[in-house]
């Protein structure tokens, strides 16, 4: 059996103005997923991730805890614990802390990054 415990994953730290903790769980490089990625996206208060898309892979956010906002294409919606999003292949979205305390997300995405970064 592979596990992984989140609290011991150190994660990946990303500076202003997108300043958030990217803690890679579920990978080819961490327990040798070969079908999807899933990792815990924290972001500060005040801070977003970066506008990206996946050419390739289908993605979801689940909001474990804070609030916030997310866009996803031309659409942009609050968000708070229990929400679940789903971004289609090529479509640029964006996660925003609009909270007062750390906005904590699952992201899950398939197929996998390839390599970090």
């Amino acid at each position: 059996m592979k596990h992984v415990k989140e609290h011991e994953v150190e994660g990946e730290r990303f500076p202003p103005p997108h300043a958030r903790v990217i803690k890679h769980l579920v990978a080819p490089w961490t327990l040798c997923a070969t079908k999807l990625w899933a990792g815990v996206t924290i972001i500060e208060e005040g801070s977003s991730s970066n506008p990206h898309l996946h050419d390739d892979a289908e993605e979801i956010f689940y909001v474990i805890s804070g609030a916030g906002r997310v866009k996803v294409g031309e659409e942009e919606e609050d968000i708070g614990p229990g929400s679940c999003i789903f971004i289609p292949p090529k479509t640029l979205h964006q996660l925003l802390n609009t909270g007062n305390v750390e906005l904590k997300v699952l992201a899950v995405i398939s197929p996998p990054f390839t390599v970090i970064g």
